[in-house]
């Protein structure tokens, strides 16, 4: 007849608590399988290591990034949760450590691979460093305001003669005044090549072409609002003189001058 269940699983644990014990494993080997883990003994040898822990150690060794944790956790007593980054054949790995010290001087290491979310996080960055940098070279200012239309972030260089601190945290009406134009950097929906008069610093006024696009929330409603805008104040400037010139040039070809009162001595040009 076989063993009742309970009883042959009672001592299958058991037997696997033995031949832990015998390596100085703290915990049965079973519940740290597939994961990175190690026991460290109390003169900083290496008892026990899962195949999971290989980028941990140099051969029988421990990295130096881990040996440091193990030594200040044994010291203090105390468990700790650590972040470590180390190379793996030239590969670099990060993981997050649990150190548990022991009353026998060892100390369980339990690791969990952070790589990926390190890695996307670089990526992310890179990826959000890369869109500042071409909006900066590509715009004159870039911009974002928030659900209440304040500005949550605008590119380095500011915008009008108004430096990026002080448009931080400001709603556009308060910068700029109550203008037609300004309720663009808030808008709800997309916003292309759309031309806004707006006053600078200096109480100047500028023509400036705005693109935005509004980020929805969860519910739909709009949450920010992102953009661009390009100034081409400059541009408008030298466009209205040539048309004046223009203009003045088309009139002047099709001016009748009267030199007397009875027109005997008209003249025409052009």
């Amino acid at each position: 007849m076989g063993r009742p269940a309970a009883i042959s699983a009672a001592r299958d644990e058991a037997a696997e608590l033995a031949v832990s014990r015998e390596h100085g494993t703290p915990v049965a080997q079973g519940a740290m399988a597939g994961l990175p883990a190690l026991v460290v003994a109390a003169d900083g040898s290496l008892k026990f290591s899962t195949a999971q822990s290989s980028a941990l150690k140099d051969g029988a060794e421990l990295k130096p990034a881990i040996r440091q944790h193990v030594l200040a956790t044994r010291e203090s007593g105390q468990a700790q949760l650590v972040r470590v980054a180390v190379d793996d054949q030239g590969e670099p790995r990060r993981f997050d450590l649990t150190l548990m010290p022991s009353v026998n001087g060892e100390v369980l290491v339990l690791a969990r691979e952070t790589s990926f979310e390190a890695n996307l996080i670089t990526a992310l960055t890179q990826s959000r460093e890369l869109f500042r940098d071409l909006a900066a070279c590509n715009v004159d200012f870039a911009f974002e305001t928030d659900a209440s239309g304040i500005f949550s972030w605008v590119s380095p260089r500011g915008a009008l003669g108004y430096s990026a601190g002080e448009l931080h945290g400001s709603h556009p009406t308060s910068v700029f005044g109550e203008v037609a134009g300004a309720e663009l950097f808030a808008a709800p929906e997309r916003v292309e090549d759309t031309e806004i008069w707006l006053r600078g610093k200096d109480g100047k006024p500028h023509c400036l072409i705005l693109n935005a696009v509004a980020v929805p929330g969860a519910n739909g409603a709009r949450k920010a609002t992102r953009g661009v805008a390009r100034d081409v104040t400059q541009l408008r400037t030298h466009e209205k003189q040539a048309w004046r010139v223009k203009r003045r040039e088309e009139g002047t070809a099709g001016t009748i001058f009267v030199c007397g009162p009875d027109r005997s001595k008209t003249r025409h040009f052009g």
